[in-house]
């Protein structure tokens, strides 16, 4: 997004001192019991596959503090549409989290518990081929002043799992 070295440095500054805001719509298996859920784990290299992460306890191997808000938008049959607001940039955050809560992506081979979503979808009805989750919104200070905002359109895959007219919430 940067056109200059200095507009560059001033964004990854903004990245690590946590002034970026990153906003993720996800579906994810089942219906959580809470309408916000935020989680606070450590998260690290899966002890058994090292290309995965796993929440681990604090301090353990390469395992760094991670917290990601999760806001249920809307319940459907068998899933739940989710904002979710990392607040740190850990790789795979928002994916583990929302696995190790008991409600993984839908569709995510790695996380989750199917590589599609619905398992045995009716021939016309459609089928999630890919992970249910998409980047949303981020909020970065521009280096001029002020805030840029940028949105992605939700995906024509993903929106008929999603209700219409959904719109991101002030932050």
């Amino acid at each position: 997004m940067a056109r200059t070295v200095a507009a560059l440095t001033f964004l990854q500054d903004a990245f690590k001192a946590r002034t970026a805001k990153k906003r993720y719509l996800a579906l994810i298996s089942g219906s959580p019991r809470s309408d916000v859920i935020v989680a606070e784990d450590w998260i690290g290299r899966h002890p058994k596959d090292f290309r995965k992460r796993a929440v681990r306890p604090e301090g353990e191997g390469d395992s760094k503090a991670a917290a990601t808000t999760i806001l249920v938008r809307a319940r459907r049959d068998g899933y739940s549409v989710v904002e979710c607001r990392p607040r740190t940039g850990r790789t795979h955050q928002i994916r583990v989290h929302c696995a190790h809560l008991g409600h993984p992506i839908l569709a995510d081979a790695v996380y989750g518990r199917s590589a599609q979503w619905p398992l045995n979808a009716a021939p016309e009805a459609p089928a999630l081929r890919r992970q249910g989750l998409h980047a949303w919104t981020l909020e970065v200070p521009h280096p001029a002043g002020g805030i840029l905002s940028v949105s992605a359109p939700i995906p024509t895959d993903l929106a008929p799992f999603i209700p219409a007219g959904l719109v991101p919430q002030p932050m």
